[in-house]
């Protein structure tokens, strides 16, 4: 999957909430983002550069999918409370947002 800069941003910066409120190395953050963005652009049978251009709901749509995988995959590791999770997420859900939406 190829990134343009504006993806690549978005996925640094989502990658630092990760690491820190997930104890995860960069590596493994950034392969959960890449895998959750990979996962809702095949159901949308989409790329990147067609959510890029697409409507703000559209894009708001998938930012909360994408958001709700990587919530997902890790509530199913059972290595941290549901309550730090759901902070986490919407800490993540918000950098996401900010960079991609509201730009």
């Amino acid at each position: 999957m190829l990134f343009n800069e504006k993806q690549l941003k978005i996925l640094q910066e989502a990658s630092k909430v990760i690491t820190v409120e997930f104890e995860m190395k960069n590596e493994e953050a950034m392969k959960l983002i890449a895998d959750g963005l990979g996962s809702e652009l095949g159901k949308r049978k989409m790329n990147m550069e067609a959510i890029v251009n697409s409507h703000r709901t559209a894009q708001i749509a998938f930012i909360q999918d994408v958001v709700r995988f990587i919530q997902m995959k890790v509530v199913e590791s059972q290595k941290f409370p549901p309550a730090k999770v759901a902070k986490a997420t919407e800490k993540f859900r918000a950098i996401l947002d900010e960079i991609w939406v509201f730009q």
